[in-house]
């Protein structure tokens, strides 16, 4: 553990923190109750997933997110949880009177002024923010379940691959602190499919640049077919209806298959090694 001497910092309660996100295939490896973990949730958390949690994190405009001026209304829910909170309830600066009025007796102003003294204005999601602040309050050790930040290459989702180096960095700030980082298996955070100038990938990313080629020609073929239709729909209107909605779904599929290859070829591999003439 490291000594933390600045007062704007809260005191740790335990040796270790484990931040826990919304990200489906490992958030539920978070430890239990009676761990010698700290666990941290943030914003609507709690509607998916039960913990004995010890501080929570919403970072964001309450009035717009959870009060009268968000699109229908107030989120009663968000409310009532957050006013029942009984450990640290970290909010804006700027939020802080608000809350208090809306009864969570334990909003507190995040330490954004000591954070921005140890750290750059890197901050690009709630993640982030959390991780520093553990940083700064000196755990031995820091386990950050449910995030990925790796999922915006197919569809949209609660967290963006754009995202992802924010948490990388202040990740490898802890570490770089001597600060024990645990990364749950599925997480694709400070993961690599190979290590460049060692390990040769060049294989698989050819394969994948093949598929996508091979998808791309099937769904321009199935867009000619649909053109040849078009042209009759005169003398066989039902059956030119099947048939679009057919070639539709079709290229939906396809569309969806290419998608996961350039994904796959964004995310988890590099750009194929060209060969010296």
């Amino acid at each position: 553990m490291i000594e933390v001497l600045d007062a704007r910092i809260p005191k740790r309660t335990r040796d270790k923190v484990a931040i826990v996100g919304f990200a489906d295939g490992h958030r539920e490896g978070a430890p239990p109750d009676g761990s010698e973990y700290e666990l941290w949730g943030l914003n609507r958390l709690f509607k998916v997933m039960d913990r004995p949690w010890d501080r929570w994190f919403d970072i964001h405009d309450l009035q717009a997110t959870y009060g009268d001026g968000r699109p229908g209304g107030r989120d009663e829910e968000w409310i009532q949880f957050a006013a029942q909170f009984k450990g640290p309830f970290y909010v804006r600066l700027q939020d802080v009177a608000l809350a208090k009025s809306w009864g969570i007796k334990h909003a507190t102003a995040y330490p954004m002024d000591a954070v921005l003294e140890a750290y750059p204005r890197y901050f690009t999601n709630s993640i982030s923010y959390m991780i520093a602040l553990a940083t700064l309050m000196g755990y031995g050790g820091l386990a950050v379940y449910g995030v990925d930040m790796a999922q915006d290459a197919i569809g949209a989702q609660n967290e963006y691959r754009h995202q992802r180096p924010s948490c990388e960095f202040f990740l490898g700030a802890a570490m770089a602190k001597g600060i024990q980082v645990e990364i749950p298996v599925g997480s694709d955070l400070l993961r690599s499919s190979h290590l460049y100038g060692m390990e040769d990938d060049t294989g698989i990313q050819l394969k994948r640049r093949s598929r996508l080629n091979e998808l791309g020609a099937r769904k321009e073929g199935l867009k000619q077919q649909m053109a040849q239709i078009e042209g009759q729909q005169g003398a066989q209107n039902h059956m030119w209806e099947q048939q679009k909605k057919q070639l539709f779904a079709g290229i939906n599929q396809l569309d969806g298959a290419m998608q996961e290859v350039q994904f796959e070829m964004i995310q988890l591999s590099p750009e194929p090694v060209q060969p010296l003439e």
